[in-house]
C-alpha cells in the first residue's frame, strides 16, 4: 500500500510540474523575453559603470594611472555576473515552481 501511494505522489508531482511549464510556455511572448534580457542587461551595465567611475575618481584623486579604474571595473563586472545569475535563477524558479511555495 505505501509503494502504490509513493508512486501515485510521484505522479502527481510530475503532472503538476509539466502543468507549470506549460502555462509558463503559454505566458512568456515576446514583450516578456526582451524585459528579462534588459533587466540582465542593467543588472550587468550598471555595476561595471558605478565600478569605473569609483576607480576614475580614486585615480584622480590619489594620481595613480588607471590602476583603481581597472580594480574596480572589474570588481563591477563580478558583481554584474553575480547579480545576473540571480535574475536567470529567479526566472527559471519561476517557470519550474519553487518547491517550497507548494509544500
Amino acid at each position: 500500500m505505501d509503494k502504490k501511494q509513493t508512486h501515485e505522489e510521484f505522479l502527481r508531482q510530475i503532472q503538476e510540474k509539466g502543468e507549470r511549464r506549460l502555462k509558463a510556455k503559454r505566458e512568456i511572448t515576446i514583450w516578456s523575453g526582451l524585459g528579462t534580457l534588459g533587466v540582465i542587461g542593467w543588472s550587468v551595465s550598471v555595476p561595471i559603470l558605478i565600478g569605473a567611475a569609483i576607480g576614475w575618481y580614486l585615480d584622480r584623486k590619489f594620481g595613480s594611472s588607471h590602476r583603481w579604474t581597472l580594480a574596480f571595473l572589474v570588481l563591477g563586472l563580478m558583481v554584474g555576473c553575480w547579480n545576473a545569475s540571480y535574475w536567470v535563477c529567479k526566472q527559471f524558479k519561476e517557470i519550474d515552481g519553487d518547491k517550497e511555495e507548494h509544500e
